[in-house]
């Protein structure tokens, strides 16, 4: 069904499809996003689940479908409003970025655009934004956006949540990840998560995986019954559908993470570090080789801590990412029989 907007209150209990019209194209006729929607048998808050924001991050894609598939109208408390694919231009071109069509700008990020507002020389893409804040966005009581950091390879999965926000840190704790990367939304301008955040819209970023244009099906199942579960513990489902047992007993809590990159020189990476290690600021990760394999220059750790992401494709041009490493602050302990966080420590140090 295509249709202009969405009427979420109209609609009955159970599962609907929608191509949602956000603006006219370039043929004079809509650009659309998929729109899902699940309603629940029971009143309660609109939870948004938005997906490739850039267009290249596809594991939020599945993990949308097999919520959608696991959670049952019954159960559910309220209503899921989800968008598969939030950037068409860039998923339809297998690219991270929006291509604005017939302007000056080429391709922009999407996810700096997300503010709403329209100001100044105005392309496509900020016309396209605000068709998704006004229509999707601004409907939400709840915000979970799925990424992947789509440019190095192979990573762990973390959430993205305002240390200073209540409900968006209970929200990124119930998900049991890995890693919470805590930061401050208030001065962010333009990513999906902080705009929700000024709008009232407790929302969080889930990073699931690293590989672009690749489903990582172990981390899409981890990440599936991450939400599971802090759709129990937020009080949406009636029920844990979450396999406690797939995500976390622990989560790390980091700050900014520190990238180690090839500077001025390119060539092929051989990494002597992998995904997990533990390392000393100055330790060797690895060599950087031309193509008749002769060495370049060594390569060091900048930070301490431990390696959330490694570059899969060892070919780097000068400035290309080769892995990054963070240094967890702190640690919180998870109730493995009830799937809520039962309280938050301080770590003794890395590992």
């Amino acid at each position: 069904m295509i249709v202009d907007s969405l009427d979420l209150k109209a609609l009955p209990p159970g599962r609907h499809h929608f191509w949602l019209n956000l603006l006219p194209n370039v043929m004079g006729g809509r650009t659309q996003v998929p729109v899902m929607v699940l309603k629940g048998k029971e009143r309660g808050p609109v939870i948004g689940l938005t997906s490739a924001v850039h267009g290249n991050e596809l594991n939020g894609i599945p993990v949308i479908g097999e919520i959608f598939d696991k959670i049952q109208p019954e159960n559910l408390k309220g209503t899921i409003l989800a968008v598969p694919v939030m950037n068409i231009r860039g998923f339809m071109q297998n690219h991270r970025m929006f291509e604005n069509q017939g302007t000056t700008q080429g391709k922009a990020d999407l996810n700096r655009l997300m503010s709403g507002s329209l100001k100044g020389e105005v392309e496509e893409a900020e016309f396209y934004a605000k068709a998704l804040t006004d229509k999707i966005v601004k409907q939400c009581d709840y915000i979970f956006d799925l990424h992947g950091l789509g440019f190095m390879g192979k990573m762990k999965s973390y959430i993205i949540a305002d240390g200073k926000h209540p409900i968006a840190w209970k929200m990124a704790q119930a998900c049991r990840p890995e890693y919470i990367c805590e930061t401050s939304d208030m001065q962010r301008i333009g990513n999906l998560r902080s705009e929700g955040v000024k709008m009232g819209i407790p929302t969080v970023t889930f990073e699931i995986g690293g590989s672009p244009h690749a489903f990582e099906y172990k981390e899409i199942e981890k990440a599936k019954h991450g939400l599971l579960n802090a759709f129990f513990t937020m009080g949406w489902t009636k029920t844990n559908l979450a396999d406690l047992k797939l995500i976390s007993s622990k989560t790390k809590v980091i700050g900014s993470y520190a990238g180690n990159h090839t500077h001025n020189d390119g060539g092929l990476v051989e990494l002597k570090t992998k995904l997990g290690d533990v390392v000393a600021k100055g330790q060797l990760i690895g060599h950087l080789r031309d193509v008749f394999w002769q060495p370049i220059k060594t390569l060091y750790a900048k930070e301490p801590g431990e390696v959330i992401a490694v570059a899969s494709n060892p070919v780097k041009a000068p400035g290309g990412g080769v892995i990054y490493v963070s240094e967890p602050k702190r640690e919180i302990a998870h109730d493995i029989n009830h799937g809520a966080n039962s309280s938050e420590r301080v770590s003794g140090g890395v590992g």
